[in-house]
Parts: C-alpha cells; structure tokens; sequence
C-alpha cells in the first residue's frame, strides 16, 4: 500500500511540475508574441505613414542621480569667490586677478 501511495504522489509531482512548466511557458510565448505584434504595428503604421520608425531607448544620464542627491545642498549655498568671477560660459569677468607665474631659483628633484 505505501508503494501506490508514494507512485500516485510521484505522478502527481510530476504532473504538476510539468503544467506549471507548460503554464510559465506559454505566459512567455504570449508576451514575446505580444511585443512582436506591437513591434510590427509600429513598423507597419511607419510604412504606411512615411516616418521612420523612432528606436525605443533608455535614455541614462549618470549625472542625473547626484544632480538630485546634491542639487538641493549646492543651490542653497552661497556662490565660493572663484563662481563669481566666471561668467556662465566660463570666460573670467575681470581680468586683473590674473597673475603670472615665477619660477623658483634652485634645484629641481627628479
């Protein structure tokens, strides 16, 4: 008796190992045929149109993250005397603080 019953619980296992295989198979058979079908909508509805089809892309700006982590500290700050001295585009705005440099007397090491 113990070995039907450890027969029936094996092929019931298995039945159901192999439809929730069947089942997560073809949830993924349908998405992929969904997304061909709107991908070939949108090629199909450009042909028709005369535009190119626009490529779906992430756009991913790296910098965007500490912009918004820090922006909100550095926008609250005071500007530092080097910012003032720059115009927007980088061009200092009074000459006269520029000096030259001198070259110290002695030995150099190296």
């Amino acid at each position: 008796m113990n070995d039907f019953v450890s027969i029936l619980l094996r092929v019931f296992f298995l039945l159901l190992a192999l439809s929730l295989g069947a089942l997560f198979f073809g949830f993924f058979l349908m998405l992929a045929v969904g997304l061909a079908l709107v991908w070939g909508g949108r090629r199909l509805w450009a042909k028709v149109t005369g535009k190119p089809v626009e490529p779906w892309v992430f756009q991913f700006d790296p910098r965007a993250g500490f912009r918004r982590a820090y922006g909100s500290v550095w926008s609250k700050a005071p500007p530092s005397a080097s910012a003032r001295r720059y115009t927007p585009d980088g061009r200092l705005t009074r000459q006269d603080d520029i000096t030259d440099v001198t070259p110290k007397s002695g030995t150099q090491s190296g």
